[in-house]
């Protein structure tokens, strides 16, 4: 038979399945762009009504994951501990906890391959890898993995219901994703014991692909204040920064708020109560000065309920940027070991952050408002404190003598 007419006669046969192939790896690389535009890693998000601490146990119950390692500041749930435990007690698996010096850690529950105790632990992050179960493996080879960032502690069940008047848990937010590369990167943050550099670096350029950093070598702080200066620098007609923390005193972040919004940026700060303290209240004053909307949570003074989360979301024309932190906007936030996912072009994540920002800010109060039902607080427990000491100093009142008949 002519070579000519067998190549043809192959190739036309073979086309319909070339074709085919083509559209499907097509159709993947669709998915993948559609799912995190700008990179080809999809995320999956946890904002608003999930049960944060019950994500990690996901990570933990996966039978693939073989190395594990994770840093909170708080990890007391039992669900939580108990799968941890069983996971580390698997053959050529390997579980490492790194926890707080919070009073509710109890190291005796932990029975895992490495546990560690420190002070300056504050990060609220997990990560699951798949590594080669070869049983002399120095060093692990992961292939694929899961990181969660989140601003909640490994304790209790974090859901509340948005239609309810009276929130029962901590308001939280949290980023899972089934980035490799991140979850390799945040295995080994966590695990390194390389010390914290005198001068830290600032992220000065959004990067264009989603990046994690942690408070060893990177200013958080300062790399947040920078997203804000570009803001305010940015030329786009649409812009705006929604800026999430318990507590604050860091007065770059502050300035830069004030910046983008006399740029004409709208800027919008949620703050827990506890933020009104004395190094706290006077720059929150200044944001409010400044025209930035500073609302405050503060439930009554029975609930244990804080607003706990600590994220940022920006909108700079047609960009979007979203920043997941695990330490608060403060000096200390920066001395504490705290880690950042920063992801640039996700309008799906950045979407669903602000509409959960705006469910929380009804359950919140204005700055001057709150500052009024502080002074009323405030003033109260100086009375009773008062009262208390004026009791105990009073003198004693002479026994009355018992007269008994005889």
């Amino acid at each position: 038979m002519n070579k000519k007419i067998v190549f043809f006669f192959y190739f036309f046969a073979l086309f319909p399945i070339l074709c085919h192939s083509m559209n499907k790896n097509k159709e993947k690389g669709s998915l993948a762009l559609k799912n995190n535009p700008g990179t080809d890693k999809p995320f999956f998000k946890f904002v608003g009504n999930d049960n944060y601490p019950y994500t990690m146990r996901t990570l933990y119950r996966n039978p693939e994951y073989t190395r594990l390692a994770s840093e909170q500041f708080v990890l007391s749930q039992k669900d939580i501990i108990d799968d941890m435990n069983k996971k580390a007690a698997e053959p050529n698996t390997k579980v490492h906890i790194k926890v707080g010096a919070h009073a509710l850690n109890d190291m005796t529950n932990y029975n895992v391959t490495t546990v560690e105790r420190d002070i300056n632990r504050h990060g609220k992050i997990t990560v699951g890898l798949i590594a080669s179960p070869v049983k002399k493996l120095k060093k692990p080879s992961p292939q694929e993995g899961q990181l969660f960032i989140t601003s909640c502690n490994g304790t209790n069940v974090w859901k509340n219901n948005f239609n309810s008047n009276n929130p029962r848990y901590n308001f939280e937010t949290g980023i899972l994703t089934n980035d490799k590369e991140l979850a390799t990167r945040a295995y080994d943050m966590i695990l390194s014991q390389s010390p914290v550099k005198k001068q830290k670096n600032t992220i000065q350029v959004t990067p264009k692909k989603p990046e994690l950093h942690n408070s060893k070598h990177t200013d958080l702080n300062a790399t947040i204040a920078q997203r804000l200066f570009n803001l305010a620098e940015s030329k786009s007609n649409n812009r705006a920064a929604f800026v999430r923390t318990m507590n604050i005193n860091d007065e770059k972040v502050v300035n830069a708020a004030i910046k983008a919004q006399k740029s004409g940026a709208k800027v919008e700060l949620l703050a827990n109560h506890t933020a009104l303290t004395k190094h706290g209240m006077p720059l929150l004053q200044k944001l409010d000065d400044a025209g930035v909307d500073v609302s405050i949570f503060m439930p009554n003074e029975h609930s244990q309920t804080i607003h706990h989360s600590k994220a940022v979301d920006i909108i700079k024309g047609k960009k979007r940027i979203h920043l997941e932190n695990t330490g608060n906007l403060t000096e200390e936030g920066d001395k504490q070991r705290n880690y950042t996912l920063l992801i640039p072009d996700n309008k799906e994540i950045v979407k669903d952050s602000i509409q959960n920002f705006k469910q929380v800010k009804k359950f919140c109060i204005p700055f001057d408002e709150a500052k009024k039902i502080k002074v009323k607080r405030d003033t109260a427990k100086a009375e009773k404190r008062k009262a208390a000491k004026e009791l105990k100093n009073q003198p004693a009142a002479k026994k009355s003598k018992k007269v008994t008949d005889l």
